[in-house]
């Protein structure tokens, strides 16, 4: 009898060898405890620099990696579906080719997941600008179960959007083909949803298993449109399948209180050009009946620039505060700080 495939690591990768080769040599030693149950697939979205050689060097070393090359850049969502077409196993992790799995985690993971069935699992991530051990908040919470799958999407809050940070129960969801569902970059949200919809228990971890690299984070006015504009747009369109409007109103709030002001504050610093105006018309369509929209986003499209990077930083801080995100806070208020001229 075969041994069960319990969770399939894959990897969509492109042109980012360096990113990648960090990423499996700390992940290939967790996984070579768990080498019967846990697979691992890099998925090359027919990248031009070497990152052929990253896979080969791991497997030649002894490490079960399956290893895609695709004949032509198929773009992020079609090589994303690829990745979770092609998993053999009952839950599927989707993990970004330049975030890092910290060590310790996937045993952490397996230990969840062969005690418990869940339809969903969102791990908390953070970011780092150099050292991803030294920069790992602390956090003293205890993991939290939820029954409902409107509770675990707030909770999850931003988090739900971030590939590396949530795993899916892929045998819920067999008979769906996700080619069917493809949206830009937000594709894997609709499999997130159906499988929560479609199970009956969903965990978040409170520990920070996996850590994100600042300098490729994509930071900019796309997006402010793309988690303001469509991600509504999707969730809206999940409420006659379960999905009630408190629970969308709750994310939005998060969203507005502790993403979207970063997210501004970097378009500041680094003097990026974005419309102003447009932005907030499409900001005020979707959240002019939210407080927090008027507090802590608002002020920024508004606000002289300089003013506006002021007011933006004690809103980060005041943001990260209010979630728990206290060490979390300090690095990236310090890594802007850095920049700011």
């Amino acid at each position: 009898m075969s041994q069960i495939i319990q969770l399939t690591i894959a990897i969509p990768t492109y042109n980012r060898a360096d990113s990648l080769d960090r990423n499996l040599s700390i992940l290939m030693p967790q996984v070579k405890r768990f080498r019967k149950s846990v697979e691992v697939i890099v998925s090359d979205n027919f990248s031009t620099d070497h990152t052929q050689e990253i896979p080969e060097k791991y497997i030649n070393l002894g490490f079960d990696i399956k290893y895609i090359r695709n004949k032509s850049n198929l773009g992020f969502d079609l090589n994303w579906v690829n990745c979770f077409n092609l998993a053999n196993g009952k839950y599927v992790y989707v993990l970004g080719d330049d975030d890092i799995l910290v060590p310790g985690s996937l045993e952490k993971i397996m230990n969840i997941i062969n005690a418990n069935e869940y339809s969903l699992i969102c791990m908390r991530a953070y970011g780092f600008a150099s050292d991803f051990l030294k920069e790992k908040p602390k956090s003293f919470l205890k993991n939290s179960e939820f029954n409902d799958i409107n509770l675990f999407v707030v909770k999850s809050g931003p988090l739900i959007t971030f590939i590396s940070s949530m795993i899916i129960n892929k045998s819920l969801i067999n008979h769906i083909d996700p080619k069917n569902l493809i949206d830009p970059l937000l594709t894997q949200i609709h499999l997130i949803l159906r499988a929560g919809l479609a199970g009956n228990k969903s965990l978040f971890i409170n520990d920070y298993l996996v850590a994100a690299d600042r300098s490729n984070a994509v930071w900019g006015s796309k997006g402010l449109l793309l988690f303001s504009k469509d991600l509504g747009r999707i969730f809206d369109f999940y409420k006659p399948l379960g999905i009630n409007s408190k629970a969308i109103s709750r994310l939005n709030r998060k969203f507005l209180i502790t993403y979207f002001p970063l997210v501004i504050l970097r378009l500041l610093i680094n003097k990026t050009i974005f419309n102003k105006k447009e932005m907030t018309q499409i900001f005020y369509k979707r959240y002019h009946s939210e407080y927090s929209f008027y507090i802590f986003c608002l002020p920024l499209f508004y606000l002289p620039r300089r003013l506006a990077i002021a007011y933006g930083f004690f809103i980060a801080a005041t943001g990260k505060l209010i979630y728990g995100e206290f060490l979390s806070m300090f690095y990236f208020l310090k890594s802007q700080a850095l920049k700011f001229k």
